[in-house]
């Protein structure tokens, strides 16, 4: 059982992780979206700075969609971690790493 702890220790703190990276990648790319588009309505009009916008956007949706599906998974693992705590202690089995 002590294994199934670890391995689901280590997939919630990988996903935490993969999540925390996502989260500092959308706010740096809404961020750039927010000068670029102040740009564009400065009066800026180049056409690599509106597909630097459209690509900006694209990406915030990829992020957007990847974050709800990383809280989704998080909360999954967070429930099989709760269920396998509430198996051991209904057993009354100590699956404390040895030593």
């Amino acid at each position: 059982m002590q294994k199934l702890i670890v391995s689901l220790d280590t997939m919630a703190g990988e996903l935490a992780k993969e999540k925390a990276g996502l989260q500092k990648r959308y706010e740096a790319a809404s961020t750039d979206a927010a000068f670029s588009m102040d740009a564009i309505d400065s009066g800026n009009t180049a056409a690599d700075l509106s597909q630097r916008v459209d690509g900006l956007s694209d990406a915030l949706v990829r992020y957007s969609k990847r974050v709800t599906e990383l809280d989704a998974q998080i909360a999954f693992v967070g429930d099989l971690q709760q269920t396998v705590q509430t198996f051991l202690a209904e057993r009354g089995i100590d699956a404390s790493p040895p030593g």
